[in-house]
């Protein structure tokens, strides 16, 4: 996505646009998808699914959508690797 477009999305989504949150949200559940894959164990991928991660991370993002300061995709996608971490 251009940074333009993300900056975008960003401001329409901080100003309370819900279709803006949801198309930034699902423009990065592949990424998250691939990075919760990664992080995952041999032996825990029997208990833990990467589709279950991305869920929880994307549910924690949008619920605390106010917390994330940053202007940058980079600092989007960071932001949500912290929240996927923890």
């Amino acid at each position: 996505m251009s940074q333009t477009h993300f900056q975008e999305l960003i401001q329409r989504t901080r100003a309370g646009d819900r279709a803006a949150e949801n198309e930034l949200l699902q423009k990065c559940r592949a990424y998250i998808s691939l990075v919760a894959r990664a992080q995952i164990e041999g032996w825990m991928r029997t208990k833990v699914d990467a589709s279950d991660l991305v869920q929880q991370t994307l549910l924690e993002a949008h619920q605390g959508l106010e917390q994330f300061k940053g202007e940058t995709e980079a600092e989007w996608l960071g932001w949500l690797r912290g929240i996927l971490k923890h």
